[in-house]
């Protein structure tokens, strides 16, 4: 987002911009649409049973969580860092997964990888063969805990599941979630009828609460589409030049992207793709349409600078 913007905002100082896996039009779109490609992404990784037994995951934790016998089963299975003792609790956890379900998604490589976690080739993948049978009761519990430790503990070096954040440690996340608290405020719901996610309706007055809370700052109402609409256009583009967007369609942001040309813009779309994979390091297990992305970007690049440097000799 920001190589595009830098280009839309300072065309005299940057040639071009590959703006690749760019969620420019977020500000714009549906606010169930990352859900609902994250879905597609975990209903095609495997088979349908993965999706649907996501589905299910969520209530099957609030049976457990309502019986002492039950409740303790459940701390013990996952082996909590601090145990999970209330429904506020649980909603912690279930933003955990989300998160998990969805940086998953996103670093779905082919590749093993020490992105967000350590994960190995297709994580997603990996994570769904655990969910191929239709599963209920406590063998969904027992079966969605062995996928979950792919993500959590794929070292198998962990002590304890830490809900507080999915992310590594030595990452951390404090600067995204104050940003989507200031500039990046982008409407999020789910429905659980087109997408695996219990139903929740976008609140912005309960986000903006819990931005109060944690860094004691409120996003404006309007803030949701000032910065991508008024400053930078949104998804209109006229008259902008030299910049490729790309997107991964393993990629759930790609919701966001932009995927109509015109003149000027350069749209890439690689259906292996995950979140900015083509901005990684050559890998030999890199699919083809990565590979022939990369070569279009390198000609690209050479035909903008070539241009832009061009000497003028004039006659006396």
């Amino acid at each position: 987002m920001l190589a595009a913007w830098f280009r839309i905002k300072y065309p005299h100082l940057v040639t071009g911009a590959l703006a690749a896996s760019a969620p420019v039009r977020q500000f714009e779109v549906e606010c169930d649409i990352f859900n609902r490609i994250l879905t597609s992404v975990y209903k095609n990784a495997y088979n349908e049973n993965c999706s649907s037994n996501i589905a299910r995951i969520w209530d099957t934790m609030k049976q457990m969580l309502g019986q002492e016998k039950t409740k303790q089963e459940f701390n013990s299975k996952f082996k909590f860092c601090t145990p999970i003792n209330t429904t506020q609790d649980l909603e912690t956890f279930f933003d955990y997964l989300n998160d998990v379900l969805g940086n998953l998604a996103m670093v779905n490589y082919p590749y093993e990888s020490n992105f967000l976690a350590p994960l190995p080739a297709y994580p997603v993948r990996q994570f769904c063969s655990e969910l191929k049978e239709e599963l209920n009761g406590t063998q969904l519990i027992n079966a969605f805990h062995r996928a979950l430790t792919i993500y959590s503990n794929s070292t198998g070096k962990t002590s304890c599941l830490d809900i507080a954040s999915a992310y590594d440690s030595s990452m951390g996340d404090l600067g995204w979630n104050f940003q989507s608290c200031t500039e990046m405020v982008w409407s999020n719901c789910q429905n659980g009828t087109t997408d695996m996610f219990p139903p929740r309706a976008w609140d912005f007055r309960k986000y903006s609460d819990d931005c109060f809370k944690k860094f004691g700052v409120k996003p404006k109402n309007y803030s949701m589409n000032a910065l991508g609409e008024i400053r930078y256009g949104g998804g209109r583009l006229n008259g902008v030049t030299n910049i490729i967007f790309s997107n991964g369609l393993l990629d759930p942001w790609s919701g966001g992207g932009v995927f109509t040309s015109q003149q000027g813009i350069v749209i890439v779309v690689i259906p292996e793709g995950a979140h900015h994979l083509d901005l990684r390091a050559s890998h030999k297990d890199d699919p083809e349409s990565v590979v022939e992305a990369r070569k279009l970007y390198e000609k690209l690049f050479k035909k903008w600078t070539s241009k832009s440097h061009r000497t003028y000799h004039f006659k006396k």
